[in-house]
């Protein structure tokens, strides 16, 4: 006589596959992948995108130009400005000139014992932290442009400051 049903002695467990020695190495890797989601939902400073957070004087360790400053661990860029660079990568000398005045302009209004708000808005291509900062509730990248230190960031004016200090 035939037999219609088979019977097991242990229930199949289908997911436990997953776990064995051969499938460590997938295992650990769904982990890693989850755990950089996680970090990434999070801002670097852990004040969420878009939420405006006061900072004091002391938490800006240096200042680099006329666009970015470190807090920290932190590098921040000023959202929409460009500010002339600095150093070797000026492609002329009035741009430097320009870029140190532009840069001196920014410690003194983020170091002057004013109230410093700075409203993150995720990061660049460099992993700094792009962020509207307010001093004394006034935009600085606005205050920059007015004044002439700074030009609104477009890609298509970025890394001509040379040109446009010449007219």
């Amino acid at each position: 006589m035939a037999r219609i049903f088979q019977f097991r002695s242990r229930p199949r467990r289908r997911f436990i596959g997953l776990f064995r020695r051969r499938n460590a190495g997938f295992a650990v890797g769904l982990l890693i992948i989850g755990a950089i989601a996680l970090y990434q939902q999070t801002s670097t400073s852990g004040a969420p995108s878009g939420a405006a957070t006061p900072v004091s004087a002391s938490e800006i360790t240096s200042i680099y130009d006329g666009d970015t400053f470190r807090m920290g661990a932190e590098r921040v860029r000023i959202l929409g400005v460009d500010a002339p660079e600095l150093g070797t990568r000026a492609k002329c000398a009035a741009e430097r000139e320009a870029a140190i005045k532009a840069r001196d302009y920014l410690r003194r209004k983020l170091r002057g014992g004013a109230v410093v708000t700075i409203e993150r808005n995720g990061n660049d291509v460099y992993e700094r932290t792009l962020a509207r900062v307010f001093v004394d509730g006034h935009d600085i990248a606005d205050d920059m442009i007015s004044i002439g230190l700074a030009i609104p960031y477009s890609p298509s004016t970025h890394g001509k400051w040379c040109d446009i200090v010449r007219k």
